[in-house]
């Protein structure tokens, strides 16, 4: 092998592993949400309340907006943040996450990269929603279900899509409810 081509392979070795190592930059890794404020409601509703809303109709404006927070899609995006004000009437309890678990809960709310994505057959009961503030303005909203482990998350600066592999469920749930 000539000077030459021991050159252009060492080049081409070098070029592919700095490829590897940096390459993906930015496609795992990044938070969801830029926050230095964590509002945690937690409503410990029971699972039979789910079969007790289609039934009943929606007797008043409350709970019809109890049935779409515990167990809907409210909110469908960051501009729907009307339901905020109203969680205590709807029976969530508000406690302010302690800032001392952030680099914790920032491991949980990263993006990451996965082949596969569990499903889950249950219907979900939003009991914890975690509402992340930046000086005082929502910038993201996650409802959790750790029952079933469902969520919708609203707001994120990266994809959202394999949130909670990996025991990410349990461990979120080790963390936010031992603030209640």
């Amino acid at each position: 092998m000539s000077d030459y081509n021991k050159k252009m392979s060492r080049k081409l070795l070098f070029l592919f592993v700095a490829l590897v190592l940096f390459g993906c930059k930015g496609s795992a890794g990044e938070k969801f949400f830029d926050y230095d404020q964590i509002d945690y409601y937690y409503n410990d509703v029971s699972d039979s309340i789910l079969s007790a809303f289609p039934d009943k109709g929606a007797t008043s404006d409350l709970d019809s907006l109890k049935s779409v927070v515990i167990a809907g899609h409210t909110p469908e995006s960051l501009s729907d943040l009307y339901f905020i004000d109203k969680m205590s009437k709807i029976g969530y309890h508000k406690t302010l996450i302690d800032t001392n678990k952030f680099k914790a809960i920032d491991k949980i709310f990263m993006q990451q990269k996965s082949s596969q994505i569990d499903e889950a057959a249950c219907v979900p009961v939003y009991r914890d929603i975690l509402v992340f503030k930046k000086h005082g303005n929502v910038v993201g909203i996650a409802k959790i279900c750790f029952s079933c482990s469902q969520n919708e998350i609203h707001g994120g600066k990266v994809s959202t899509k394999y949130f909670g592999q990996d025991g990410d469920y349990e461990r979120l749930e080790q963390l936010i409810r031992t603030t209640h």
